[in-house]
């Protein structure tokens, strides 16, 4: 019997690089395993509305074709229920798909599907009441967010560019806390990790579990200039633990105390929030994958 598939997904994230995603979905999806409905969202609602149609319906399999915040919209209805979570990468960093190893040329991570013989349960988090599957923090990664966000240049030279560029950013102070430690002082940036990057291959906590409903707080001290180039290389090549300004609280609920209300990103998406933040995992999703 053939799976069902519904597959959501957001027109803009493949369109700037030529990608027709119908065509290549009828093209190399194996339709003698699956039988599937594409939809394509209008705005963040409509992809809302269409995934919580998706996990009430008779669909095996859903899969979020878009970037990390297209991936954020869908798994959210898909928490806690049956359904199988695929991804379609087609955003910039696309975090959580690479931490599972799909592929991220589009025609293969579509064949791939039909090879995915794997289902891991992995928790989600939230952030005060905002979900997140991969990561979410605040500080200099909060901030660079805030300006991807409004910048067209994209992928990961983009970013890189933009990081270079921002560098200068002044730490704050915070105060963060498991229940059992607490720290406060100056920080440059704070990763709430439920896997292990942000995107591209850059990985901010390679330690990171999540099937273990335990959330990791990385937090990179506050650092000169001149040690600038040293972490970032450490971060590409997924040994910042071994550095002396990365410190790591991980718990079951992490609490984030801030001088002040601003801004913070779920899954590489800026959002506004109180100068307190509590990071929990709330719940179950179902990750289709190949290894």
């Amino acid at each position: 019997m053939k799976q069902k598939v519904i597959i959501i997904y957001n027109p803009i994230s493949g369109a700037k690089r030529g990608i027709d995603l119908p065509k290549l979905v009828e093209q190399y999806l194996d339709k003698t395993k699956f039988e599937y409905v594409l939809y394509a969202s209008k705005s963040a609602e409509d992809m809302t509305r269409l995934s919580k149609e998706a996990a009430v319906s008779d669909a095996d399999i859903v899969v979020a074709a878009g970037g990390d915040g297209s991936a954020n919209t869908v798994s959210k209805q898909l928490i806690n229920t049956n359904k199988k979570f695929y991804l379609f990468p087609l955003g910039s960093g696309n975090g959580f798909a690479r931490h599972f190893h799909i592929p991220m040329q589009i025609i293969q991570a579509i064949r791939s599907l039909a090879n995915c013989n794997f289902t891991t349960t992995v928790s989600t988090g939230m952030m005060n009441d905002i979900h997140f599957i991969n990561v979410a923090g605040t500080g200099f990664d909060a901030h660079i967010s805030q300006i991807f966000a409004h910048t067209n240049k994209r992928g990961f030279w983009g970013y890189f560019k933009a990081v270079l560029k921002e560098l200068p950013y002044q730490s704050k102070t915070y105060k963060i806390s498991n229940g059992n430690i607490t720290w406060q002082g100056k920080a440059f940036l704070i990763s709430v990790a439920n896997a292990t990057q942000w995107g591209n291959d850059v990985k901010i906590a390679p330690h990171a579990d999540p099937t273990d409903e335990i959330l990791d707080l990385v937090m990179i001290k506050r650092f000169s200039l001149i040690a600038a180039p040293c972490i970032l290389i450490r971060l590409l090549i997924g040994k910042i633990k071994k550095s002396k300004y990365f410190y790591l609280l991980s718990g079951k609920e992490l609490i984030i105390e801030r001088e002040h209300a601003g801004v913070a990103h779920v899954d590489g998406d800026p959002v506004n929030t109180d100068n307190k933040l509590v990071f929990k995992c709330t719940g179950k999703l179902h990750v289709l994958h190949g290894s």
